[in-house]
Parts: C-alpha cells; sequence; structure tokens
C-alpha cells in the first residue's frame, strides 16, 4: 500500500542594499538613508509569489553586512514555501 507524502518547502531569498551617504563618515545618515529604501522593496515583496506554485513572501529578518568606505551594506532575508507531493 503506498501512501502519499507531502511536504511543504520553504525557500529563502535575501536583498542586498548598498546605501551610501557621504554627509557623515559614521554610518548614521546612510542608515537614515537606507530605511525607505528598505520600506519600499518591503512593500514590494511582501505576498508577492514568484508563480501560482509559491506561497506569498514573507520578511524573515535583516542584517547588516558591513559599512566600509562609507557605503553601508544591508542584507534583508525573505521566505516563501511550495508543496512537494509523491506521486
Amino acid at each position: 500500500m503506498d501512501q502519499m507524502v507531502q511536504q511543504q518547502v520553504a525557500s529563502y531569498f535575501a536583498v542586498v542594499i548598498a546605501c551610501r551617504n557621504l554627509s557623515d563618515a559614521s554610518g548614521k545618515a546612510a542608515a537614515e538613508t537606507l530605511e525607505p529604501l528598505r520600506h519600499v522593496i518591503r512593500q514590494a515583496l511582501l505576498n508577492w509569489a514568484p508563480d501560482v506554485e509559491h506561497d506569498g513572501c514573507e520578511f524573515d529578518n535583516g542584517e547588516m553586512l558591513n559599512f566600509v568606505n562609507k557605503v553601508l551594506w544591508w542584507q534583508d532575508t525573505y521566505r516563501t514555501a511550495y508543496m512537494i507531493r509523491s506521486d
């Protein structure tokens, strides 16, 4: 007796943003410039699905990757999911 198995598979992807603001060497100005960019990207991706098989995207986490030469590197990670089934 074969039993059908189904499983939800999570897919993660990241958006990396490089933000530069020369008015402040500490990075505070770059961080302030970054927030509106993150908001626009988040609004575009939340509940967006890459295809009909995937669930809408959800925000997972965000983190600063680096701050070098007055450039702030930030990464936001999103997730979506889809189902796989045995025959």
